[in-house]
């Protein structure tokens, strides 16, 4: 299996710009257009910098948040019309169309929305998760090192009184 990256693709004439500048021809293709099949991107940021131009319907895949396998793993649906981009459940397209991510689960690992768990500041994504759970878990998977926080997280409004559940991989294993 081979996962086509290409930084610009023509749909006229078939030419997809690869990253190392290379022009392939893609014969035949009709992927980007077909709807029956899923395109897959390495991460959620390759996704939103792509300059390839997606039907809406297409369902698009990313593998991670910021590279491969980081946790941050996902996939949506291309829409059009207003939207506003909150880092984990909607994606501005580089075309101006968005992806809405599959976010359906009783538990939503924070990484989904760009947290790290590397030391670096998780404060902005570990917040908007919290705004986005409304009653659901989430769920902090054993980090690198750990998830840093430089500020209180503020309780999302009209909630109520358990808004959200915190949950880790288990104890000594997740560090905020």
């Amino acid at each position: 299996e081979y996962i086509l990256q290409p930084s610009t693709y023509t749909a006229a004439t078939g030419d997809a710009t690869l990253a190392n500048g290379l022009v392939a021809k893609l014969q035949g293709v009709n992927l980007i257009n077909d709807l029956s099949q899923s395109y897959t991107f390495k991460s959620k940021v390759l996704m939103q910098a792509s300059t390839i131009v997606f039907p809406d319907g297409k369902e698009l895949v990313w593998q991670g948040y910021y590279v491969k396998s980081d946790g941050g793993s996902n996939w949506g649906i291309v829409a059009s019309g207003a939207h506003t981009d909150d880092g984990g459940s909607i994606f501005t397209l580089a075309d101006g169309k968005y992806v809405a991510a599959n976010l359906k689960s009783q538990r939503i690992s924070v990484k989904k929305f760009g947290a790290r768990g590397d030391g670096t500041d998780d404060t902005t994504p570990i917040q908007t998760a919290m705004n986005f759970l409304g009653g659901r878990v989430a769920y902090f998977p054993r980090p690198d090192l750990k998830y840093l926080m430089t500020s209180s997280l503020a309780s999302p409004a009209n909630t109520g009184e358990y808004a959200f559940t915190l949950k880790g991989a288990g104890s000594g294993q997740t560090v905020i």
